[in-house]
């Protein structure tokens, strides 16, 4: 039984890693997660009443550092450069996808808006968000490979540190999410939501509660 769960999970990443088809050829593992950032931030700016008062650079640029804010400062804590200072590929299959999904919402704004349409969401969609969390995982922890081309780039000391594997763990899987919140990117004029980083403002009272609102941060980093 367990064999079979994990051959179905391992097709899974497989057919994930796939692009979407010739004439958008991007995987997707990058397409769905440009969704899921892009609904998550929609959602927000309308929520908050901003989503008009964003100029087009706060808007696109807010959702691009939302979505890869855990790959630019994974990239950083490795002493690597990130994919996007480089490639073009990423911005066209993530704007894109923004751009596809702002217009479809534009159509029925007040879908991105329902607590019961967005709770029905995490949960049809929470196997597919635990794959992309885990790909971004790890893909970064595959840099310590020594098989990895940046193998010998990277510290030895960082290599061989089983904290320094948490961290990254936690910075790929949540760096997107608590960057954007400290920085309170869903409103036109960043900052505005105070500089304390996200896992780090006052929680919920119970332990428990509290513990699982971070899972996202601390759960990467088990991974790690």
């Amino acid at each position: 039984m367990s064999s079979l769960l994990v051959q179905q999970i391992a097709e899974g990443f497989n057919a994930l890693g796939n692009i979407v088809n010739p004439l958008f050829p991007y995987p997707w593992f990058n397409t769905l997660h440009a969704a899921r950032i892009s609904v998550a931030f929609q959602s927000n700016t309308r929520r908050l009443g901003t989503h008009t008062a964003h100029g087009w650079k706060s808007y696109i640029g807010g959702f691009c550092l939302m979505s890869w804010g855990g790959m630019l400062f994974s990239h950083f804590l490795l002493n690597l450069p990130p994919p996007v200072l480089y490639a073009p590929q990423p911005w066209i299959n993530y704007i894109s996808v923004h751009l596809l999904l702002t217009f479809v919402f534009s159509l029925a704004p007040s879908v991105i808006t329902d607590s019961a349409f967005l709770t029905s969401l995490d949960l049809v969609l929470f196997p597919i968000d635990a794959m992309l969390r885990t790909n971004a995982v790890v893909g970064t922890l595959s840099h310590l490979a020594p098989e990895s081309p940046s193998y010998a780039s990277i510290s030895p000391a960082l290599i061989n540190s089983p904290l320094f594997h948490f961290i990254l763990g936690c910075t790929a899987s949540a760096g997107g999410g608590v960057t954007a919140a400290t920085l309170g990117v869903w409103n036109p004029n960043w900052g505005s939501g105070g500089f304390t980083p996200a896992f780090l403002r006052k929680g919920p009272p119970s332990l428990p509660k509290s513990i699982l609102s971070t899972l996202d941060v601390w759960g990467g980093g088990l991974v790690g």
